[in-house]
């Protein structure tokens, strides 16, 4: 095995990457992303690499990203990223605040753990939202369910989490405890890349530590009042695992708002989507109002619940809002062009 496939490189990705070959390009991973500087492993060496100028004037979603595979040329000068190869799976958010514009987390990830804690932190609301971006970026969500040994009698949250995750894993651990690598294991398989995603505290530091079987990230102490973590990491870095795994840690997200996140909106919420396909006109919002939703049809028949009904109307209209602002965005920007 060479050096860069411990990062992931395979045969197919070479032929992919073989048109920015001729263009004299090296290929690299990018292991770490830190105020407008991108550190890419070339299997050689690690490089600190920026991109050209122009790069900013598009979208952001195609600047490089912590998991992506890309084309460097090195200089005289600071090495630059000329190309990004084409993502396999994407997770993004809207930026925190009010600013519409998307945030690449991790790109080329096979896997996310969405962590999220059994005392104070845990909300089924903020996990649905986790839940809809993951599937949305083309990775599986698998939720970990931090601090059992805080939270020993935890079992109704667990299942109120097999609610939210539908059809996928579901699982409480410590992060702190070496049994938690077995219960991982089918996760963390060699070759796989994994994304620790979760709110600031829930110790995504501490798993990524025992992942490591090293002290790789810096932690904080659990506060006692309330049992939860403080934030430790400040940039998102890619590690390799002592068993052949790749992991990506994160730092945690003070807000996560779904950004063009409509499909995995539906694959999160699909009890209730199915529910309304039943519905009598094709247009229905599923507002508890309009006539002939099957929706909350199923609600009242204790079909569904109630609670998830309402989580995803809202969801879908909070995306349906932000579309809009989007589209009167762009032809604001159209029309001040023509001028």
């Amino acid at each position: 095995m060479t050096d860069l496939a411990r990062y992931g490189w395979t045969k197919g990705l070479a032929r992919r990457f073989k048109v920015h070959a001729s263009e004299g390009l090296l290929p690299g991973r990018v292991v770490s992303e830190h105020r407008g500087a991108w550190r890419v492993h070339t299997g050689e060496t690690e490089l600190e690499c920026k991109v050209p100028g122009k790069w900013y004037r598009g979208p952001r979603i195609d600047l490089p990203a912590v998991g992506d595979w890309v084309g460097v040329r090195k200089g005289r000068g600071r090495p630059l990223i000329h190309a990004v190869l084409e993502r396999k799976s994407v997770f993004v958010r809207k930026v925190a605040g009010t600013e519409d514009r998307e945030q690449v987390i991790a790109s080329n990830i096979d896997n996310v753990f969405v962590m999220m804690g059994l005392g104070d932190d845990f909300n089924i609301r903020r996990l649905e939202r986790y839940l809809a971006a993951t599937l949305d970026s083309g990775a599986r969500p698998i939720v970990v369910l931090n601090k059992l040994d805080l939270n020993p009698d935890s079992e109704a949250r667990e299942v109120e989490a097999r609610v939210a995750a539908v059809d996928c894993p579901v699982m409480r651990l410590c992060a702190k405890d070496a049994d938690s690598i077995e219960l991982l294991a089918p996760y963390t398989k060699p070759g796989t890349t994994i994304c620790l995603v979760g709110s600031s505290g829930v110790g995504k530091s501490t798993l990524t530590n025992l992942l490591m079987r090293a002290d790789v990230q810096e932690t904080a102490a659990v506060r006692e009042r309330d049992a939860k973590g403080r934030h430790t990491t400040t940039h998102r870095e890619l590690f390799v695992m002592p068993g052949g795994a790749l992991l990506i840690d994160t730092p945690g997200m003070r807000e996560m708002s779904l950004w063009a996140a409509e499909g995995g909106l539906d694959e999160a919420f699909s009890d209730v989507v199915d529910f309304g396909h039943g519905c009598k006109f094709r247009d229905c919002k599923h507002g508890d109002d309009e006539s002939g939703c099957e929706v909350w049809a199923a609600v009242g028949r204790g079909d569904l619940r109630e609670d998830r009904a309402r989580a995803y109307v809202k969801l879908r209209l909070e995306l349906a809002e932000q579309a809009t602002r989007r589209e009167l965005a762009a032809r604001k920007v159209g029309r001040g062009r023509k001028r």
